[in-house]
């Protein structure tokens, strides 16, 4: 990524840019950490899921994080990789951060423009590493924040020279 916006130069933060390694890290960013981890719908009509028949009325949700995990659609679900999302194109039902249909987050583009032109920003201008506790694996516990999810705490990162 960082050679990928060396190329561009000091315009890598440019919304009109083809930047795809930057598009599959925000890409793959948000289906190991999405923002709202549930989507839930009331019912309008009757509807069957996998032989579980719901009424009209009755409240399904869609559990966006196994959504984005399921094996079959995400070899190796557990791993960071952006790669996937350059060798393919996901279905809406395979990959929604931000839900879908008429109900899809009214911010989506807000949300994927901010986080590609934070994250080209601050990779062009400095080299920040992980403290050992994060830099072996393990990954911060999130919690809820109203109805989004964050990081129980801040996550520091070290400023390399």
């Amino acid at each position: 990524m960082r050679a990928e916006l060396r190329a561009v130069g000091p315009d890598a933060a440019s919304l009109e840019l083809g930047l795809p390694y930057l598009d599959a890290v925000c890409q793959e960013t948000r289906r190991l950490h999405p923002a709202v981890p549930i989507g839930l719908r009331r019912l309008t009509a009757p509807f069957a899921l996998r032989d579980v028949e719901l009424a009209a009325g009755d409240t399904m949700g869609v559990a966006v994080s196994l959504l984005h995990s399921d094996p079959v659609v995400w070899p190796d679900p557990e791993l960071f990789r952006p790669a996937r999302f350059i060798e393919r194109k996901y279905r809406p039902f395979e990959f929604a951060p931000f839900g879908g249909g008429h109900r899809r987050c009214v911010g989506a583009s807000l949300a994927d423009d901010e986080l590609r032109i934070a994250l080209a920003t601050i990779l062009v201008r400095l080299r920040l590493r992980l403290p050992p506790r994060y830099a072996r694996g393990r990954v911060p516990p999130s919690v809820p924040h109203n109805i989004a999810t964050g990081p129980y705490r801040s996550i520091p990162f070290d400023v390399i020279a």
